[in-house]
């Protein structure tokens, strides 16, 4: 393909943006492309694939190959969940083997490949894994995890009734849940039980 520098992948770009719905909820209209992805995004995009591929060769001896290349066209082509637009992402790069190979199918391989070898490479991680691996062995249990430095958190999660359950999804799927009847059914329950339950009501959003 012609023209400026990262034309593939703008086509790529295009093609992906031409799908995306734009929400209903928006009263202007959906801006072109270039609004959204200038030409430095385009040409950082291709730069950042192409780092990834050099990096793979420099730093785990691991380039990737013609033969990956296809394979990963391959996979693409027979796993590809949306056959349509594949077939267009094919198109707008002329069905060409190579031009889709050095696009398509090498950003996608290098960003998978990467992710796994660095991921697992004591170079970078070695330090910290030790020194995690210390931690947990001297913390056997959840109530010294404060103590381990790094960053901690906590989350709660709470066993919400059924009926609640049903609501909230209804609400999401057919605007509005019957927040009155559950709230009713809740509230017949807890008289009778011996916790307080009422809390369940506030999740409800009518």
């Amino acid at each position: 393909m012609g023209g400026r520098p990262g034309a593939p992948q703008r086509a790529i770009a295009q093609v992906y943006w031409n799908h995306q719905n734009w929400p209903k909820e928006n009263p202007q209209p959906k801006p072109p492309l270039s609004a959204v992805m200038p030409d430095e995004a385009i040409r950082a995009k291709v730069e950042d694939y192409l780092k990834k591929s050099n990096a793979l060769e420099k730093w785990w001896q691991r380039p990737i190959t013609a033969e990956q290349l296809q394979a990963e066209m391959d996979r693409m082509a027979k796993g590809s969940r949306d056959p349509r637009l594949l077939s267009e992402l094919f198109a707008v790069l002329g069905n060409d083997p190579f031009v889709i190979a050095e696009t398509l199918a090498r950003q996608t391989l290098a960003n998978r490949l990467i992710v796994n070898w660095y991921a697992n490479d004591a170079r970078f991680h070695g330090a910290v894994m030790r020194k995690a691996e210390s931690a947990l062995a001297a913390c056997n249990n959840a109530d010294c995890m404060k103590s381990m430095g790094g960053r901690y958190s906590e989350a709660t999660w709470v066993l919400i009734d059924s009926c609640v359950m049903n609501v909230l999804y209804s609400s999401r799927t057919a605007g509005r849940g019957n927040c009155a009847s559950c709230w009713q059914s809740e509230n017949s329950r807890t008289s009778a039980a011996s916790g307080d339950r009422s809390s369940h009501g506030r999740l409800v959003a009518c």
